[in-house]
């Protein structure tokens, strides 16, 4: 593994991506997004973002307009995808293939998903993280 890149398993890079993620809701999305996890597994980043609508959006979902509501959502994660995988091609330092975004009105979360570059194509091999198993149990999937 290069020195100078990311371990996915690295628990700062967790923070950093979530945090990146948090900061890039505030500055895009009607939201009170503030706090959110991220998941990182071989080529998959997941990032889960919690009480993300604003008071606005909890008063339509309330009056039966959570259809308009989720799809404004998807517009903005549309509209905004490219500096989401910017952000966690930056600090993942590899690059996003795929991206997929879905809302939940209650509870009010999201879930964006981000599919990186498999390691071969790079032309290295990087180590894997360490995942859990079914049963909760920690394995190594390299």
């Amino acid at each position: 593994m290069n020195a100078h890149l990311p371990s996915l398993g690295d628990e700062k890079l967790r923070m950093d991506i979530s945090a990146a993620m948090v900061d890039l809701y505030s500055q895009y999305f009607p939201s009170r997004a503030t706090m959110a996890d991220t998941f990182i597994n071989r080529n998959t980043v997941l990032c889960v973002l919690e009480e993300i609508f604003d008071e606005t959006e909890l008063a339509s979902i309330k009056n039966g307009c959570e259809r308009e509501v989720l799809k404004r959502r998807a517009e903005i994660q549309e509209s905004v995808k490219g500096k989401l995988t910017g952000a966690v091609e930056r600090l993942t330092d590899r690059r996003v293939t795929a991206f997929m975004s879905m809302n939940h009105a209650d509870p009010a979360i999201a879930a964006e998903l981000f599919f990186l570059e498999r390691d071969s194509a790079r032309g290295g091999h990087r180590s894997m993280p360490e995942s859990p198993s079914v049963n909760g149990e920690m394995r190594d999937v390299s």
